[in-house]
């Protein structure tokens, strides 16, 4: 759990409590990613112009401000570990 950044209020043993291995732990942040882009998306207001429809839902899903670039990150960095190894312990 080392390779994921927690909260200061989490530790990686009570993150172990939950989740028994990384890819677990990474299944449910990236289900929490996809639900709440989900939830931006469909709150979007579509203008009538096709264009700009997919450009709104496009940039909801790219890393243009903070919070976008962090869940970013979160997706692709740990991504590469957890699929090397996709049943090793939460350690």
């Amino acid at each position: 759990m080392e390779s994921f950044p927690l909260p200061h209020w989490w530790s990686s043993g009570a993150l172990r409590h939950y989740f028994s291995t990384r890819a677990e732990l990474l299944a449910f942040a990236c289900e929490q990613v996809i639900d709440q882009v989900t939830e931006r998306i469909q709150g979007l207001r579509h203008t009538g112009d096709p264009a700009q429809a997919v450009r709104a839902i496009l940039l909801e899903t790219m890393p243009v401000d903070e919070t976008r670039r962090s869940r970013s990150s979160m997706r692709t960095s740990p991504t590469s570990r957890a699929s090397n190894s996709p049943s090793s312990p939460a350690s």
